[in-house]
């Protein structure tokens, strides 16, 4: 899981907003929420969101109390401070997640970034200023579904496909 915010110099209208994204690390199942800002709330709610995009099954009706089924046993991040928060702590616990804090998991997570901003840039090009808005989550969905239907280079399958085949998860 990584966070990320578009550049100044991307031509988006709300550079200065972020995204939380979360990588399956064996399919390369994506999933991406915006969030406004990096404070434990905010992220407890975006988690909360991106491990309900993750289980495709159930959890339609979730709210932050509600136990996740089929939750990934680890999150691997950076050590970003938002989420060493008490409600983020609160939130992994309750739901049975461990949170492993390292650098190692940065080129998977920055190499989807790349993927995302890229593909956010190239599909507002030619649009007036004044549309250049990528924090938009149905927006950033649509960018989602595009990606994961893709066949994937190092797997040979779409990553809705590869997930398929596997239950148990480590998510980046």
């Amino acid at each position: 899981m990584d966070l990320f915010q578009m550049n100044r110099k991307s031509g988006v209208k709300d550079w200065e907003k972020y995204a939380a994204l979360m990588v399956d690390i064996f399919s390369k199942y994506t999933v991406v929420q915006p969030i406004d800002g990096k404070t434990g709330e905010q992220l407890q709610i975006a988690i909360t969101a991106l491990l309900q995009k993750m289980n495709l099954k159930s959890n339609k009706d979730y709210t932050l109390d509600t136990e996740i089924k089929n939750n990934p046993r680890v999150i691997y991040s950076d050590q970003e401070p938002a989420l060493k928060t008490a409600p983020v702590k609160d939130l992994l616990e309750r739901q049975h997640i461990e949170l492993g804090m390292t650098s190692t998991h940065a080129a998977v997570a920055e190499r989807q970034i790349r993927t995302f901003k890229r593909m956010i840039v190239d599909s507002l090009r030619g649009k007036p200023p004044e549309e250049r808005v990528w924090h938009n989550e149905d927006f950033l969905a649509k960018l989602s579904d595009l990606y994961n239907n893709e066949q994937h280079s190092t797997t040979g399958m779409t990553p809705v496909e590869a997930r398929k085949k596997r239950n148990a998860r480590e998510v980046v």
